[in-house]
């Protein structure tokens, strides 16, 4: 039965327990007494506006290390829940689960709600990190796990005879096969009797770490120079959204070693899924953010602007992956090779700029977001979805 929310006496309570803390003597009644009015209080709220609405989740981890599946056990799920499209803004603190027995996890969002998942197994790379908006009953998320490297990557989809149904699994390769159909035993990798190739194909270049995985689709640089963002969000800092630049008061003034330390920090950031999908919430425009995140492919992928850490991992990496993209090229593919340009990066560095990074060097600079950068989306692939 509902109860009253007595607000004299929960004042007269809340005096007694001020008196109780300056004299340092609370007593159990008085918390007691206390919870159970914010518990009544909070019943209260919820029968006065009804019920608060949840999307139950379940995340299934797989790994594949190239030739056939690894033991998933002891891997740990990550999610992050956010909500800025109105008030109040909320970003909850990173969450991390471990699988059970059957490599899963299951945890409820608040409908309304957007967040972001990826997971991580020893010894492997993560798993893409998938952004979605909690809208629906339920959902069931597959992540993969990937040997740590450079790999050309895609996708072999198996038919099942007994069923009439179809099922798409992760296909890396080390280098570029210009005919999959040629290696039709490797690529039914996890194929039961009933289970036939039914198709296998490359969708781009997979560079996995164990922070990070993405894959650099064919098309995936812009043509031309773009801002960050329109001049109606310059100066604004994107709430929920860390501000990373050079703290002066750290390491005694020394500039140097303070500079090196937000760079760092932003070498650090590799959540550029999740940092898309808050920019494209709150900036009215956003070009480079826009560019990424609504990209026209393949329905199984998820595009953003990769994050300075990211746009780092790809500097690193380059000779591996222009060496696979020249290889496809020759096979008739259209990678733009990783060239010596400035790229934006979805990292905020302060309300009026974001953090850019030099393919040629890999060095890490702030610019102002109305300058004018190079962009080239990254992104991640369901396989079964």
């Amino acid at each position: 039965m509902k109860q009253e929310f007595k607000t004299t006496e929960l004042r007269q309570t809340a005096e007694a327990i001020r008196d109780a803390v300056l004299a340092k003597s609370i007593t159990p009644d008085m918390v007691g007494g206390t919870m159970l009015a914010l518990v009544n209080a909070s019943g209260e709220v919820i029968e006065a506006l009804g019920n608060l609405e949840s999307e139950r989740v379940t995340v299934k981890v797989q790994a594949y290390d190239g030739q056939s599946r690894v033991d998933v056990t002891g891997a740990k799920v990550y999610l992050d829940q956010f909500s800025i499209g109105g008030v109040p803004m909320v970003s909850v603190p990173r969450q991390e689960y471990e699988v059970d027995e059957n490599g899963e996890v299951t945890f409820e969002v608040l409908k309304g709600y957007q967040y972001t998942v990826f997971s991580k197994l020893d010894g492997m790379a993560a798993s893409f990190q998938f952004a979605y908006e909690a809208c629906q009953e339920s959902r069931t998320i597959e992540l993969w796990n990937f040997p740590i490297g450079v790999w050309m990557f895609g996708q072999a989809c198996y038919y099942n005879s007994d069923t009439g149904t179809s099922r798409g699994v992760p296909l890396v390769t080390e280098s570029f096969i210009e005919d999959l159909w040629s290696e039709e035993e490797a690529m039914l990798w996890d194929a039961d009797d009933a289970e036939g190739l039914d198709d296998a194909w490359y969708d781009g270049i997979l560079v996995a770490t164990s922070d990070a995985s993405f894959v650099i689709e064919r098309d995936s640089k812009a043509d031309g120079y773009m801002p960050w963002c329109s001049n109606r969000d310059y100066g604004k800092a994107l709430p929920t959204m860390a501000l990373i630049f050079p703290e002066t008061d750290k390491f005694d003034g020394d500039w140097g070693t303070v500079w090196n330390d937000a760079v760092e920090r932003a070498r650090k950031d590799y959540d550029g899924n999740l940092n898309t999908a808050k920019i494209l919430t709150v900036c009215k425009s956003a070009p480079a953010a826009d560019y990424c995140g609504n990209r026209s492919t393949d329905y199984r992928a998820q595009c953003f602007l990769p994050s300075a850490g990211q746009l780092y991992l790809i500097y690193l990496n380059k000779t591996a992956i222009n060496s696979l993209m020249q290889a496809a090229n020759n096979g008739g593919d259209s990678f733009a090779l990783i060239d010596t340009d400035w790229y934006w990066s979805s990292t905020q560095y302060d309300e009026w700029c974001a953090w850019g990074v030099g393919l040629s060097n890999g060095f890490a600079y702030y610019g102002l977001r109305s300058n004018l950068n190079y962009v080239r989306a990254v992104s991640a692939f369901h396989f079964d979805y």
